[in-house]
């Protein structure tokens, strides 16, 4: 619900004013319904509020007393439960903002007992503003945004990048920027796409005094969510108990994240994630939201018809063909980073523009759906293939223990420089989140706790792509997105689940990505209990585009650029990326282009749009 920012300066020196009041207004965009800031000594705190709970200036922020303050993004969706919690223990509130509730149980209880007890999404800054000390805060899943950097002796931290410039300067990493190609960029809990500024992991807490260096600890890991005695209890439940249960979970669900007092809206693209929020989040009236993309890959018919089921009317946001030229450039300036794995967070930037034209500010969106319960296809396919790759996984381990030119051999069989290159960029997060997982399912049989292990990989490795695709986005309008899939209950039950309620065997090949298997089962009899058969079954397509396979760059685009100089491309290779590539692939690294031409270059976005629609083209399929 906000943008929040800060400093705290080390060596003796004091916040600027005018430094913070710079800080919050690159934030506008985040919190366009007021903006505070306090300094006080070496320490400064700035917020841009979008005021959704409590609309009052009870809710304005930085909060503070004599001693501490705290400026906060997100939401607490157990405030009125904690809230009661501290009036019994004596505290007053002055509003009923989850601000001030998160205020007083920071004070009274301290940041350690706090954070666990919370349930809802977050990013904070709580400061000790005598002892100049600072604790930053993020969610389990990293939901909320929150980014840090240490320069000539201060620390400073934003909700984006660009929130940071005010006190120190931004220099875009080239190598992180080239292997962003392969989306890891996007899949990094801790990099950004600028030299010496940091992600603050999801689960993640950073404490700091001033002039010392900060520490970073782990106060959610995802293994924790592994409970033996759950799974085992899940396990030996009836599959229609089961469903019953996950019904009234996200039920409760959509209820707890739907609370507002601002409009609420939902996007809705008609397949079962989205349609079946919609149909559980009905007695909230939300406005419902739905791109059209034109051509035969539109959702807007299946919107439409799941809208007409509910008696509620859906606003189509209309999506042009050339769209991906005309926001590449603004949506990559939010991004903050080439946008490569989600293509479609351009027509959902119009989405969320659609919303807040009709005066909506919180979103509920159906993230999470897949991760939770087997909704990928590759996914799905590669957890079913565990056994033939068995054989050469044993061979794999073996070779290790194989001395001489034999074992050398072996090691080098199936080994792939590419994927390494990939892996080694990106600090190896697969293969730590695949042994994590392992282990904490350690405890079921090795296909169970093979397939189990999958739902943890994805919830830290592809997840947090789409939370910054949909923040970054809908901030981008102003529209916060919530996600009823990832409330904490929800979340516990779909990991514990055994892997046998989440696909099943079908008799009919309704997916050519996995014939005769059922993704999503037990979530899909869910929707088949407020939906048509048509919608609850439907195939998954995902936020369809018309996107990078059909752009088409010419020389010109690439000359004078980005790309050019830090590869060191001539004109010979520039003229081969340009009529030999595979034409997907070269509008992949011109994502590389439009991120460099705007922060390394400087290029204003209305400049790299120009650029953008004057060089490269989308053409009919």
């Amino acid at each position: 619900m906000c943008g929040i920012a800060g400093v705290l300066r080390g060596h003796g020196r004091l916040a600027d004013q005018s430094s913070l009041e710079a800080m919050a207004a690159r934030l506008a965009h985040r919190g366009p319904d007021g903006h505070g800031t306090l300094a006080h000594g070496g320490m400064g705190l700035a917020a841009a509020r979008l005021s959704i709970v409590d609309l009052t200036e009870q809710g304005a922020q930085p909060i503070r007393d004599e001693i501490s303050a705290l400026v906060f993004n997100g939401e607490i969706y157990n405030a009125a439960t904690l809230g009661g919690r501290l009036e019994a223990e004596g505290v007053v509130f002055r509003g009923r903002s989850d601000t001030e509730v998160l205020f007083h149980a920071l004070c009274r209880w301290g940041v350690d007992t706090t954070l666990p007890q919370l349930d809802g999404m977050f990013a904070f800054a709580f400061v000790d503003l005598a002892r100049q000390q600072v604790a930053l805060c993020r969610d389990r899943f990293g939901i909320k945004p929150l980014v840090w950097a240490e320069h000539r002796g201060d620390l400073a931290w934003a909700s984006e990048a660009k929130g940071l410039l005010p006190v120190l300067p931004l220099h875009p990493d080239d190598v992180q920027a080239v292997f962003a190609l392969a989306g890891r960029l996007e899949r990094s809990p801790h990099r950004t796409g600028f030299r010496e500024v940091n992600r603050l992991p999801g689960g993640h807490v950073l404490k700091a005094t001033a002039g010392a260096p900060p520490v970073i600890s782990c106060w959610a890991p995802l293994e924790d969510l592994v409970d033996e005695a759950q799974h085992d209890e899940l396990a030996g439940t009836d599959p229609d108990v089961l469903v019953g249960r996950l019904d009234g979970l996200l039920t409760s669900a959509c209820t707890r994240v739907g609370v507002s007092d601002a409009p609420l809206g939902l996007f809705l693209s008609g397949g079962v994630d989205s349609s079946l929020l919609a149909s559980l989040s009905m007695p909230r009236s939300p406005a419902l939201f739905s791109a059209d993309i034109g051509g035969d890959r539109s959702e807007a018919a299946a919107a439409r018809r799941v809208a007409r089921h509910l008696d509620a009317q859906v606003t189509m946001v209309e999506v042009p063909p050339d769209a991906v030229l005309e926001d590449w450039a603004i949506a990559t300036w939010h991004a903050e980073s080439p946008i490569v794995t989600h293509v479609n967070s351009f027509p959902f930037r119009r989405l969320a523009l659609g919303a807040r034209a009709a005066g909506v500010k919180p979103v509920l969106t159906g993230e999470g759906a897949d991760e939770l319960f087997f909704g990928y296809s590759e996914l799905l396919v590669d957890r079913l293939r565990v056994a033939a790759r068995a054989p050469r996984e044993v061979l794999r381990r073996t070779a290790a223990r194989v001395p001489g030119p034999v074992g050398a051999a072996l090691r080098r069989f199936g080994a792939k420089q590419g994927e390494f290159l990939v892996d080694l960029v990106g600090g190896f997060r697969r293969h730590v989140l695949h042994e994590r997982a392992l282990r904490a399912f350690s405890f079921a049989s090795p296909g169970t706790a093979e397939q189990s292990a999958a739902t943890l990989e994805w919830l830290g490795d592809h997840l947090p792509t789409l939370l910054h695709r949909n923040d970054a986005m809908g901030m981008s309008a102003s529209i916060e997105a919530r996600f009823p899939y990832l409330d904490d209950e929800v979340v516990r039950f779909a990991v514990n689940l055994p892997p046998s309620a989440k696909w099943a065997l079908h008799p009919r090949a309704r997916d050519p990505r996995h014939p005769f298997v059922l993704d999503k089962a037990v979530l899909r009899r869910v929707a088949a209990r407020h939906l048509p058969a048509s919608v609850a079954y439907r195939p998954k397509l995902g936020f369809p585009v018309h996107g990078y396979d059909r752009v088409r760059t010419t020389t010109a685009f690439w000359a004078d650029g980005y790309v050019v100089d830090l590869l060191g491309l001539d004109r010979e290779a520039v003229d081969h990326l340009v009529s030999d590539v595979d034409p997907y692939l070269a509008a992949k690294l011109a994502s590389v282009e439009v991120f460099g031409r705007l922060f390394t270059l400087g290029h204003d976005i209305d400049v790299v749009t120009a650029h953008l629609c004057s060089a490269a083209t989308c053409t009919d399929l």
